[in-house]
């Protein structure tokens, strides 16, 4: 049998490709007598894996990026860069919740131009919880509309 020229030899396609991670997620800490990794993942408080409790360096290292992929969504993640996206907020529609110095507020942003924002605060000291929130999402609601005019 005579091997043809039209033949390209066949390259394997890994069809199992993992969620890049990155290991920025992880820095480590040695200083002030402080040995160790944190992981801080977007979204989630940061928390931290020193050396001498988790077996030594590479140990630790090794804990801390099971944790962040743990607590990483890859969802959330760009394939490419390896970093977490900016959610659209398409369910709270741009509402949220504050605490400043002890009071609560309940926060509409939105975008009157790119690199604009502005936003609207409403008291749940004044308002009550409720009441601010609702006030909060017909503002933002009013703000967009107008915005979409």
């Amino acid at each position: 049998m005579v091997a043809s020229a039209n033949l390209v030899p066949k390259t394997r396609v890994n069809k199992k490709r993992p969620a890049p991670l990155r290991a920025m997620y992880c820095k480590r800490h040695d200083e002030g007598g402080t040995y160790g990794w944190q992981v801080q993942v977007p979204g989630c408080p940061s928390e931290f894996f020193a050396d001498s409790t988790h077996g030594g360096r590479v140990a630790a290292f090794r804990k801390a990026r099971q944790r962040a992929e743990q607590l990483s969504d890859s969802s959330r993640v760009n394939l490419k860069t390896g970093r977490f996206l900016r959610s659209p907020d398409a369910a709270d529609g741009g509402v949220f919740r504050i605490t400043v110095q002890g009071r609560a507020f309940w926060v509409a942003a939105w975008s009157p131009e790119p690199g604009k924002k502005k936003q609207a605060r409403f008291s749940v000291g004044k308002w009550g919880e409720k009441g601010a929130e609702q006030k909060a999402r017909e503002q933002r609601a009013a703000r967009v509309a107008e915005l979409l005019r």
